[in-house]
């Protein structure tokens, strides 16, 4: 423990940061700020100066360079501080503003607590010259956290990320709500991920969760106990409500929302285990058939590219809030998914997506390409995993995948109400218009040698419409011609299984994949 002395010191060098009330306004720095552009088409372009994000100019500002001074008020860009920590401890408020400058690198985590509100965004972005985005970047290992976005005594909200690099971490940014306030209203736009893994955890659970159960991150309260294990780029997270697994409840099991009204635009993962994730395989308590426990509610997403990265989405207990045209929320448009991860790979299975109790989302003119298995289960495109309804996916690519192009499960598992092993099937989802060119390169086996593989036993209303299928011969177990699940007692060979439509769909097999079209041949045709 520091002494008397020491903490007097520390506080007087920080009073500028302390609160809400304490520290002067920035007076003489960036007003006008401007949004970044991708071009997903042909790769990333980085920022664009292109429009006034209108934020407040209300709140303070908390510059930071690498050359800078502690011992500065980090006020102005000229009285910058240099070191990310002292934030920790400081409640922003609307209007604040935390000020990165351009070109410099960090090897430390920033924390932020706090909540603005729709007059007065939180806004961590960068300032000064040049294009080089600021960067944080740390070592890997099990306890990095880049950013850690904590619910404090007034929450967690109305805070906007843009334009910064994070990387070479566990988790990139962690959204990190626990119940108790109505947290929401998180933006990032602009910014790069890049190498966000953690080899010491890739290697060891593989084939188990174990860490879930671990301390890590070295956070407070439960030491984040069953919070997250896998590497994450932008992860939403955070304390379970209710106690876990395997504890019966009287009722319906039904936790509140803790994080809703998250917008993604304009970012790219390079390297990424997940791209974006918001508690996997049901970290948190309350599994079993449609048991929606709403963990985080209303996304949107848009123009996110995604290179050598394992997942780009893996979403647990989500309703996204998809309304119908025009809704606000629940769209993910341009997701550019390609050239997966082939280092590393799940041992229970790998997807470039998977959805798992979640509802109301429409994804569009998107693609799903290039995810590999290691040898191991699936490397599909997309995977409906369990309990997921009113789903659809319009105008998407699924192409040069391992496995599947697309994965709908009927996963057994135990409904903590119930205390009994049920099945989670999915209901209203379709698949139209889309494309699915050249997948099960590598098959797991010959059970997954189909482009739409439904592991059925109570899915209904699946419907699959206008899609192109382009596939080869089977060969060595690799190809497929129908789109079914492989023979068993509740689909045989060639029929389509019960709850799944079929309609206005061609299959157009080729001798090998020497021979099958390009992706710009087929997109050309169908205009």
């Amino acid at each position: 423990m520091k002494k008397a002395v020491s903490i007097a010191l520390l506080v007087f060098l920080l009073l500028p940061f302390a609160s809400c009330t304490a520290g002067p306004e920035e007076t003489g720095a960036d007003v006008t700020e401007t949004v970044t552009q991708t071009e997903t088409a042909s790769g990333w372009t980085g920022p664009a100066d292109t429009e006034d994000k209108g934020l407040s100019e209300g709140g303070k500002r908390y510059y930071f360079s690498a050359e800078g001074d502690d011992k500065n008020d980090g006020t102005t860009p000229q009285s910058a501080k240099k070191s990310l920590s002292v934030m920790d401890g400081v409640t922003l408020c609307p209007g604040d503003r935390v000020l990165l400058r351009r070109g410099d690198t960090w090897h430390e985590r920033l924390v932020l607590r706090g909540r603005g509100d729709a007059d007065g965004w939180i806004y961590i972005g960068a300032y000064g010259e040049g294009d080089e985005m600021p960067r944080i970047s740390l070592d890997n290992g099990r306890d990095d956290i880049a950013v850690l976005c904590e619910d404090a005594e007034n929450g967690l909200g109305y805070m906007w990320f843009d334009g910064i690099s994070v990387g070479d971490t566990h988790l990139g940014i962690y959204l990190r709500a626990n119940g108790v306030h109505d947290d929401g209203h998180i933006r990032i736009t602009g910014c790069e991920f890049f190498n966000v893994n953690c080899p010491e955890l890739m290697a060891e659970a593989m084939t188990s969760v174990g860490w879930l159960g671990e301390k890590k991150g070295g956070l407070s309260g439960n030491g984040g106990v069953y919070e997250y294990i896998w590497p994450t780029a932008i992860n939403v997270g955070g304390r379970p409500a209710l106690p876990l697994a395997s504890v019966s409840v009287d009722g319906v099991c039904a936790p509140s929302t803790v994080l809703s009204c998250v917008e993604i635009s304009d970012c790219r993962f390079d390297g990424c285990v997940i791209a974006v994730g918001a508690n996997c395989y049901s970290y948190h308590y309350g599994t079993g058939a449609n048991q929606f426990m709403e963990y985080t509610a209303n996304w949107s997403m848009k123009n996110v590219v995604c290179r050598g990265t394992m997942t780009a989405l893996n979403f647990d207990s989500c309703d996204f809030g998809y309304e119908g045209e025009g809704s606000e929320w629940g769209v993910f448009e341009n997701i550019d998914y390609d050239d997966g991860m082939s280092s590393q790979s799940m041992a229970f299975g790998t997807t470039a997506a998977l959805l798992s109790s979640c509802r109301d989302l429409y994804i569009k003119n998107s693609r799903f390409c290039g995810c590999r298995n290691g040898g191991s289960p699936d490397g599909c495109g997309f995977d409906l995993e369990r309990d997921d309804h009113n789903i659809t996916l319009d105008g998407c690519i699924i192409a040069d995948n391992d496995g599947q192009g697309v994965l709908i499960m009927d996963t057994v598992m135990l409904d903590q109400v119930s205390g009994e092993n049920v099945h989670t099937p999915s209901t209203d989802c379709t698949i139209k218009n889309c494309v699915f060119l050249g997948n099960m390169k590598n098959v797991y086996n010959e059970n997954y040698c189909f482009d739409i593989l439904v592991f059925n036993r109570e899915n209904e209303r699946i419907t699959v419409s206008g899609c192109d299928f382009y596939c080869t011969e089977k060969t060595h177990g690799a190809a497929q011609v129908r789109i079914n699940r492989r023979g068993s007692k509740q689909s045989p060979v060639g029929q389509i299984v019960r709850g799944v439509t079929v309609e206005d769909c061609t299959v157009r097999v080729y001798e090998n994949r020497e021979k099958l079209p390009s992706l710009e041949e087929i997109t050309g045709d169908r205009g």
